[in-house]
């Protein structure tokens, strides 16, 4: 018999959080730290305040950065970045108790691997997209060449400025990058509501450098699967 898989694996923020954790030093801090990120029991989701105060984060900056740190020197250097697209808009309606919510969001949350030979994405998406496990399995977490990444930054920028609407330029560029087709499945005649009418993005990095084989194996298993 075929048992359903939970929901769960359809979330990006948990299929984000499942990389930092395994990618996290072996200290209990640092391992807080990757969990609380994207967690809003511990209060590490963004509200109106830190988006005020705080600029977007410059992925294709932070993705050189990392690229450098794996190519130069002698022993090359494996960088995780968890990164989150957040709706402003959502946040903003949300926060004013605005009764106008009945949208889907385009919020996205997922993690990149950075090391010598290239890069790996790992992601999921909602309950009408990826589940974490089926995206493994298809290979979309294989690795990605560096000419692979300029497209998959350039339409990351595209996804990172804000704009009056939701767009073709926008929908491409977001199913080039995640791999969900949101004009496909939302809005008339489709499950999903229509996507948020103001598209107000906003970026924001977890990074964790130097990461290393020991940092992956410091979960013990017990018992079998």
């Amino acid at each position: 018999m075929t048992l359903p898989m939970p929901a769960v694996w359809n979330i990006s923020y948990l299929a984000a959080t499942i990389v930092l954790l395994f990618a996290s030093p072996p200290d209990p801090k640092a391992t807080l730290a990757a969990l609380r990120w994207l967690s809003v029991q511990l209060g590490g989701l963004p509200t109106m305040v830190d988006i005020w105060k705080n600029a977007s984060a410059d992925l294709p900056k932070r993705f050189a950065q990392a690229k450098k740190a794996a190519i130069d020197g002698k022993v090359a250097k494996v960088t995780v970045l968890g990164v989150n697209l957040v709706d402003v808009e959502i946040i903003d309606r949300g926060e004013i108790k605005s009764r106008d919510m009945d949208y889907t969001s385009f919020a996205h949350s997922f993690a990149l691997a950075i090391g010598r030979e290239g890069f790996r994405v790992y992601q999921a998406w909602q309950t009408r997209g990826l589940r974490f496990d089926q995206y493994l399995m298809n290979g979309g977490s294989r690795l990605r060449s560096w000419a692979e990444s300029k497209s998959f930054l350039r339409n990351f920028k595209i996804l990172s400025r804000p704009q009056k609407k939701w767009s073709p330029e926008l929908n491409s560029a977001y199913a080039e990058c995640f791999e969900v087709n949101i004009d496909l499945i939302c809005g008339e005649g489709h499950m999903n509501p229509p996507i948020i009418p103001v598209y107000r993005p906003w970026v924001r990095v977890f990074e964790i450098n130097e990461v290393k084989i020991e940092d992956i194996k410091k979960f013990k298993w017990e018992g079998s699967v």
